[in-house]
């Protein structure tokens, strides 16, 4: 509402004002009023919202005041880019959330015993904050230029913080007074400078309760590190530090045993994560390979993402891995002494650019025989899936294949072997021509069929495809599309049984 600028008693009734106006309303939202410059509240006995309980103000920029006062009921509390508002917020006795972002001067003193049951804090002018409430377990901080005073103001009064999120910030100095709580469950990091004040006393303290820790973008300080005594963490994701090149993981005494998932993204110029092996408390460091070791027992994920320098050696990869995913790391290509076939825990695998060179895929003894989901994208080079490689997968449920310019063949001898494959895609792999050679009828498991963007792909099949199949989609291919048109096409018959056909945008 572009031309609200006030709003008083007309929002109560005008003349007609009963003693508690919304004695119902739970959810309040003023969002996106430029104009909007004053609030005339409601001043009558018990308040105007005495039911209140979720309370949002964003993006009214020109707003001065003022706010409800009476909100006895008020839960959840945001207030969020409005950048005149100069109130001095009360207190409410049952908030429990409460989120305060470019919002002026919202003079809020939450250290007072009013907000004893406030649990989660999200603020970016921290300046005003002496000490936080003992019940708090969530705190973000956003936009805070030399963040390490405050933040030691405030975790002083504290000794019951579970989750801290750190966004846009800077630190200038270590942290004094014993660095972050050892309560921590979980520690979030966006895009703030000069993290190695934070980090290098961090990563070396023990913190018994830490199951997350997540670390993203724009930190050009920091070109390696190392970390340890984190006997609970449960998930480590690492994203754009882009002078990072060598990560070290320690083993203490109790190992790393809770360590699930592992996700890496957009680090450059990495070229070594060092894991420790079973027989061995050094990490495995080189200057420009990996060695990741199995110590790591109950890692399940990991996920290489954007590493275009990261190289493996032989046997580098933990054993009990479930779920492999790796994106556009240049220098990694699956080679079969990566020892793979031996991962009687793997069931998803997934390569995603890079492999340059690499004309078929997967050589034979590569995938482990459990394998029960395979994503094969954006190979440039990739011209046919080996026979060989395929044949063993008899447990493969789900078989993706995309974005593979030069890919002419799917198998030269058929899929017959993949018993149990439900869900197959293929799409965009512009050089396909016929998948007869697939020999589609012979997938009796088979459920989803789903093709897309192959512009040359003329020929589905030449039998009746099976009939467990109930769903086949063909979008973005102009030649399969004429062959299955409905009634007329000449492989209609092959797929008129199917209880659900889209083609482009038309059901059938």
């Amino acid at each position: 509402m572009n031309g609200v600028e006030r709003v008083g008693s007309e929002f109560y009734g005008n003349d007609y004002l009963p003693a508690k106006p919304f004695t119902s309303l739970e959810t309040l939202r003023f969002e996106d009023l430029p104009e909007w410059k004053e609030w005339l509240s409601f001043r009558g006995e018990g308040g105007e919202f005495p039911r209140l309980q979720e309370f949002y103000i964003k993006n009214c920029p020109k707003l001065t005041g003022d706010l409800p006062i009476q909100l006895p009921s008020l839960i959840k509390l945001e207030i969020e880019g409005c950048n005149q508002l100069l109130v001095s917020l009360p207190r409410f006795p049952a908030i429990r959330k409460l989120k305060m972002l470019k919002c002026g001067k919202v003079l809020c003193q939450i250290q007072y015993s009013g907000f004893t049951s406030l649990e989660s804090l999200v603020v970016s002018d921290i300046s005003q904050l002496k000490e936080l409430p003992p019940g708090l377990r969530w705190l973000s901080i956003n936009n805070c230029e030399s963040v390490e005073s405050p933040l030691e103001r405030m975790l002083q009064s504290n000794t019951h913080l579970q989750y801290l999120e750190i966004k846009h910030c800077s630190f200038s100095r270590f942290l004094q007074r014993g660095g972050l709580p050892t309560t921590l469950k979980s520690l979030s990091i966006y895009n703030s400078k000069k993290l190695e004040f934070l980090l290098q006393e961090f990563l070396k303290c023990h913190h018994p309760f830490l199951e997350r820790l997540s670390i993203h973008g724009t930190c050009n300080s920091l070109s390696s590190f190392s970390f340890g005594f984190f006997p609970r963490l449960t998930h480590l994701e690492i994203s754009d530090l882009e002078r990072l090149e060598s990560l070290s993981i320690t083993i203490p005494e109790a190992g790393l045993t809770s360590l699930q998932w592992m996700f890496i993204q957009g680090c450059t110029n990495l070229v070594s994560i060092g894991l420790p092996t079973l027989d061995s408390s050094c990490p495995l460091l080189a200057s420009s390979q990996q060695s990741v070791g199995h110590a790591l027992s109950s890692l399940q994920t990991l996920t290489l993402h954007d590493c275009p320098e990261l190289l493996f050696p032989r046997e580098g990869f933990p054993s009990k891995l479930r779920s492999l995913e790796i994106h556009n790391c240049n220098k990694l290509s699956p080679q079969e002494d990566w020892g793979l076939q031996r991962f009687s825990s793997l069931t998803h695998f997934r390569i995603s650019g890079g492999c340059e060179g690499l004309e078929t895929f997967p050589k034979d003894c590569l995938l482990p025989s459990n394998l029960t989901s395979l994503q094969i994208s954006r190979l440039p080079d990739l011209k046919s899936l080996d026979n060989n490689g395929l044949k063993h997968l008899a447990l493969l449920e789900n078989l993706w294949v995309d974005w593979c310019p030069k890919l002419q063949f799917l198998a030269e001898q058929g899929f017959e072997h993949l018993t149990s494959l439900k869900e197959l895609r293929i799409s965009d792999c512009a050089s396909l021509q016929s998948l007869t050679q697939v020999g589609l009828q012979h997938l009796n498991c088979l459920r989803r069929l789903c093709i897309s963007g192959c512009h040359k792909l003329q020929c589905l099949t030449e039998e009746r495809l099976p009939a467990s199949l109930s769903f086949l989609e063909i979008r973005y291919c102009p030649l399969l599309k004429r062959r299955c048109k409905f009634r007329e096409g000449q492989d209609w018959h092959y797929i008129s049984h199917i209880p659900c056909i889209v083609i482009d945008d038309q059901a059938f």
